[in-house]
């Protein structure tokens, strides 16, 4: 669970509000002697069980979803309306699906996730 609160400080991302609200961009957690890049990879490999029902190699949208939704509540808490918060999930994984197969691999979570640090 510990490192599902770690992972979650990479996705303070905005509350799903419409399409003209643009996310917020979180930052990686900071791990002494450790790249942002590795840290993230290290929490996506660390976790990746935890969502890959089946252990297929790769994200569904409902996993995927699943694991966007669980890090975004770590990170600000119940309360967002359920809908909208699914809405967003799916929304993500359109971005992250970057050879639009309906799945998503690891390698690009971490890019969608890569792509979400603060520079």
């Amino acid at each position: 669970m510990l490192r599902i609160v770690t992972f979650a400080g990479l996705l303070v991302l905005a509350a799903p509000s419409g399409a003209q609200e643009a996310p917020k961009t979180p930052q990686a957690p900071q791990v002494p002697d450790q790249p942002p890049e590795k840290a993230l990879e290290a929490a996506v490999a660390a976790d990746w069980p935890r969502f890959d029902h089946g252990g297929k190699g790769h994200l569904t949208p409902d996993e995927f979803s699943s694991w966007l939704i669980t890090l975004r509540t770590q990170s600000n808490g119940a309360g967002e309306d359920p809908a909208k918060l699914r809405a967003w999930a799916d929304s993500a994984f359109v971005q992250a699906d970057g050879d639009a197969d309906k799945r998503v691999s690891p390698e690009e979570f971490t890019a969608f996730l890569r792509s979400k640090l603060k520079k």
